[in-house]
């Protein structure tokens, strides 16, 4: 194929690459929103699937952040005054630093129009992606979850929910979306009609609990009240129907048991189905995994305040047609608060301060966002602007959870 005098040669999507900000087998809500991002792009190839891998390089968070940094700072001053060298014995040098020893980091050397697709999730490595970036230049698409306060304009897209940052930058590179982004709609589509371990009674509420951080614990005896009013708002919400509760593996261990023997004796054991989440290799596959299954089948959603990530999935999910947020745990950090006063606002959901003539004025949501889709769209066109391609012949995916 002959292309004009001055056209660049169209460059072929060849791999996919998550960058984790975590250690172990759990899945963080940066990482999730990373791989959903991906693996939508991924969808875009309709016969073959572009390999997709998700690659966790990060020793300690702390450490790794400012190392990584100071990596892509020098890199960024080398590039300026000369030429940075080969790809290889550049990549050498970055998989050769203390800290990364013993880390895989993967083999991006590209050939010809090859491209990667380099999607970093969260700040704690954004100055590796941007060393990457600065070393491959055009041979890779860079896009960032979450702010990666860092290099923002090296960025071919940063997608940041409205939380994550107080001023937006007049940037053409920013995608600023309702929440975190997440497949609460395919879980719908997929699993709406699945079948649950034991029959149960509409209407279906979904509990999804999460915990504390580790700068908000607060000792057992402080939760006994908010428990209780947990519980018995709960109760009052699924009067007549079921109750579908999931922990995660944040959540007290003491406290999982107090709350299940309190759920039984309020709505009784034949309502209620509880899923202890708190499992490091708890399943991502939404065919296995139990949270999504109850995200896809219940109507009504009582959240945590805790997860900005639970609470953009009930808002996103088209079968929740009402979603509550209550504050079972500390809430330190501003930019979570700031969220959930921004979608009482909008009237995506209700606070639950567990009174009745409050759950009486409760409303359902506008609309289910799905946020997901929106940024897919956008990177597709991005794509065709920069004449990137989507390959169709390559080996089936291969996910490194």
């Amino acid at each position: 194929m002959s292309f004009q005098s001055g056209r660049p040669a169209p460059k072929r999507l060849a791999r996919i690459v998550v960058l984790g900000d975590s250690r172990g087998n759990a899945v963080t809500g940066a990482e999730k929103q990373a791989l959903s991002l991906a693996s939508g792009i991924q969808r875009l190839s309709r016969t073959k699937k572009v390999p997709l891998e998700l690659v966790r390089p990060l020793p300690e968070k702390e450490l790794a952040c400012l190392l990584f940094r100071g990596l892509a700072l020098k890199y960024l001053l080398l590039s300026r005054s000369r030429p940075v060298g080969e790809i290889e014995s550049t990549v050498r040098f970055i998989r050769n630093v203390e800290y990364l020893k013993g880390r895989k980091l993967p083999n991006l050397r590209m050939y010809g129009n090859d491209l990667v697709l380099l999607v970093n999730a969260g700040g704690a490595s954004a100055g590796l992606a941007v060393a990457l970036k600065d070393v491959f230049k055009d041979s890779m698409f860079l896009i960032n979850t979450l702010h990666p306060r860092f290099a923002e304009q090296k960025f071919d897209l940063i997608v940041s929910p409205e939380h994550d940052c107080v001023r937006y930058p007049k940037r053409e590179n920013w995608i600023r979306t309702l929440g975190a982004i997440n497949e609460a709609p395919l879980y719908h589509h997929r699993l709406k009609n699945t079948d649950l371990p034991k029959e149960l009674p509409s209407p279906r509420v979904l509990v999804a609990i999460g915990g504390h951080s580790s700068r908000s614990y607060i000792s057992w005896s402080r939760y006994t009240a908010k428990l209780n009013k947990f519980v018995d708002s709960i109760g009052r919400i699924a009067r007549g129907g079921s109750v579908l509760v999931t922990t995660s593996r944040r959540t007290p261990r003491t406290l999982v048991r107090s709350i299940k023997k309190k759920l039984e004796e309020r709505i009784g054991a034949d309502s209620l189905l509880f899923i202890d989440g708190s499992g490091e290799g708890s399943s991502q596959d939404p065919a296995t995994n139990d949270y999504h299954k109850f995200l896809a089948t219940s109507s009504v959603a009582v959240v945590t305040s805790d997860s900005s990530n639970m609470i953009s999935e009930a808002i996103s999910s088209p079968g929740i047609e009402r979603v509550y947020v209550f504050e079972l745990f500390p809430v330190r950090s501003e930019r979570l608060m700031q969220f959930v006063n921004s979608l009482v606002e909008k009237r995506y959901v209700n606070l639950l301060p567990g009174k009745d003539e409050e759950l009486c004025n409760a409303y359902d949501k506008p609309n289910s966002p799905d946020e997901l889709q929106r940024c897919i769209e956008v990177c597709k066109t991005r794509f065709e602007q920069r004449g990137i391609r989507i390959e169709r012949t390559l080996h089936a995916g291969q996910y490194i959870l």
